[in-house]
C-alpha cells in the first residue's frame, strides 16, 4: 500500500511539474520578445538582409510582429490576436488581424529560449511540419528569446 501511495505522489508531482500541454502553460512560455535568428522559405535559408519579420513580442493573447523597413523606411509593427492549440502535434497557432482577411496559420515548437514557427500567410493551409520545401509557400523562422 505504501508503494502505491508513493507512486501516486510521485506521479502527481511529475504531472504538475511537467504538466500536459495546456494553452495557459504555452501562453506563459511564449510571453516576451523573441528575435529572429534564422529564416527559410522554399526549403532554403534566406540571407539576413532578406528577412521580413525581425521579432515577435507576445503580451497576453496578442502578438506584435516587427516588420523590417524596406527602401530606407523605418521598421513597422502589426498586432494580431493570438490563439494557440498546444495539444496538437506540432502545436498550432493562429494570428488574426482585425480585418478577417488578414492573418496567418502556423505550427510551432518551444524549446527553452528557442521558438520555431512555420507559418502560412492567410487563414488556410496550415503547415503540417516545422519545415519548408521548394513546393510550398511556408516560411520557417527560428527565434531566440530576447534578454
Amino acid at each position: 500500500m505504501r508503494l502505491l501511495i508513493a507512486f501516486a505522489i510521485l506521479s502527481s508531482t511529475f504531472i504538475s511539474a511537467y504538466g500536459e500541454d495546456k494553452p495557459a502553460d504555452h501562453l506563459k512560455q511564449l510571453q516576451g520578445k523573441w528575435v529572429s535568428v534564422s529564416q527559410e522559405s522554399g526549403g532554403k535559408q534566406e540571407k539576413e538582409s532578406d528577412w521580413v519579420q525581425k521579432a515577435w513580442e507576445f503580451k497576453g493573447n496578442e502578438v506584435t510582429v516587427t516588420i523590417a523597413g524596406i527602401g530606407g523606411r523605418p521598421d513597422s509593427t502589426l498586432t494580431f490576436e493570438l490563439e494557440i492549440e498546444p495539444t496538437k502535434n506540432p502545436a498550432q497557432m493562429d494570428l488574426k488581424a482585425k480585418n478577417p482577411k488578414f492573418g496567418f496559420t502556423a505550427v510551432y515548437k518551444i524549446d527553452g529560449d528557442n521558438l520555431v514557427v512555420c507559418w502560412n500567410a492567410g487563414r488556410e493551409n496550415r503547415p503540417a511540419k516545422l519545415e519548408t520545401t521548394k513546393n510550398d509557400v511556408y516560411t520557417l523562422i527560428t527565434f531566440k528569446r530576447a534578454k
